[in-house]
């Protein structure tokens, strides 16, 4: 059974376990990899997230130093390598490695760009996996197709919409509370809104941090600093207000990072 736990693929119950799932995510990955052991908690609970909803996506994963003719058949050059198959089609994960980023990703690509919700019970359901944007429209309104091509491009959150005779977009964050979306109904102003205001104002810089920063073509500010350091983290997030939009505004502990914090 596959319970909530990631699966360990090899050669021989390849087609046993991954076969019979039409949509599974697989980690391609070597014991000595320190990026593979980072990314092992956060994997782990995605697949338990994804199974306590009751989702159909599968996690999991593969030695490719030992299975050596799976990681050939599906073009690993690199640990950890991440590839969502769906009916037997892989194309690479390109999605953040975070627990929360990959069940976004990952719910995404497995269904419609939005997802239609019935009633307000559903909507609270929903709501639950954050960051989500849900929208209000009149049924096959221009305003609704516009919410949902915004949906097909945007990997970072989950997209719901219902029916109602007032448009109301909504986006439910992970930490700042629920933001109603004020600005003009394009596809542009949205998103840039979502970009703006769907993530942390001050977030520790990573690999998916700095990434989405270089997407988003905003300057990136960071502060090395102890984040236990309440004056300066509070001055930091002050900075980060004052120029949302503009900066990515990140930190990184001063201790832990003390050689770049030199070279930097």
């Amino acid at each position: 059974a596959w319970g909530d736990a990631v699966i360990t693929i090899t050669e021989d119950n390849f087609e046993d376990v991954v076969v019979p799932a039409p949509i599974f995510l697989v980690e391609f990955y070597a014991p000595w990899c320190g990026h593979c052991k980072n990314l092992e908690p956060e994997y782990d609970s995605a697949a338990a997230t994804l199974f306590e909803s009751g989702s159909d996506i599968k996690l999991v994963k593969v030695d490719a130093t030992v299975e050596t003719e799976l990681g050939a058949k599906f073009e690993v050059k690199g640990y950890p390598t991440l590839k969502f198959f769906r009916s037997g089609s892989p194309i690479d994960y390109d999605g953040e490695r975070t627990a929360a980023g990959i069940v976004s990703w990952v719910t995404k690509k497995s269904g419609p760009p939005s997802v239609v919700l019935a009633d307000d019970e559903a909507v609270t359901a929903f709501t639950t996996q954050r960051p989500c944007v849900v929208g209000v429209f009149a049924a096959g309104s221009d305003d609704e197709a516009t919410f949902v091509s915004v949906a097909q491009v945007e990997d970072d959150f989950v997209f719901g919409n219902r029916v109602g005779e007032a448009t109301k977009i909504t986006l439910y964050t992970v930490d700042e509370g629920d933001k109603i979306y004020e600005g003009e109904l394009t596809k542009d102003a949205i998103k840039t809104w979502l970009r703006a205001e769907g993530f942390p104002l001050l977030q520790e810089l990573d690999q998916n941090v700095w990434q989405r920063s270089a997407a988003s073509r905003t300057s990136l500010f960071v502060i090395f600093t102890d984040p236990a350091d309440d004056d300066t983290m509070e001055t930091a997030r002050a900075i980060a207000k004052s120029h949302k939009g503009q900066i990515s505004a990140t930190f990184m502990d001063s201790g832990a990072n003390a050689q770049l914090a030199e070279r930097w």
